[in-house]
């Protein structure tokens, strides 16, 4: 019965991380490197596009459509597939700070990605690639399969 509870706060800390990021409004920072990215638009339930200037903004921000309606599509979840691609450090000239999910040492690492060009194995907090990837779900893994 305690794993029963368990699991089930164990989910709803972890659904609620996921979709969170997806009702924060378009952001589209500030800057001088504008990129086409694609945000969840909570009113309408469709991910959109938009330009972000390269710096600031929030979360609710994707790289591509079908992450971001994997992240905010109805269920709100995320192929965890994912996590275990290789990271991705893209190839234009600035560069900020984001992290990935490194499955060797099952952790969350920040690199430095350079804009352009990636995988879903990349995130812009580490909160997000905790919630997606990191070691409550690793715990639910290995205790529940």
């Amino acid at each position: 019965m305690f794993g029963l509870v368990l699991l089930m706060l164990l989910l709803h800390k972890c659904s609620s991380s996921l979709n969170k990021i997806c009702f924060y409004r378009e952001d589209e920072g500030s800057g001088n490197h504008p990129l086409e990215k694609y945000y969840y638009n909570a009113t309408i339930g469709e991910c959109m596009t938009f330009t972000y200037y390269g710096d600031g903004g929030n979360d609710n921000n994707f790289f591509a459509k079908d992450v971001c309606e994997q992240t905010c599509n109805s269920s709100g979840i995320f192929d965890r597939r994912n996590c275990q691609k290789p990271h991705s450090r893209g190839f234009c000239f600035e560069h900020t700070y984001n992290f990935y999910y490194d499955p060797e040492s099952k952790r969350c690492e920040n690199f430095a990605w350079l804009e352009c060009g990636t995988n879903e194995n990349n995130f812009k907090s580490y909160e997000e690639c905790e919630a997606k990837c990191g070691s409550a779900y690793v715990f639910f893994i290995y205790f529940y399969h």
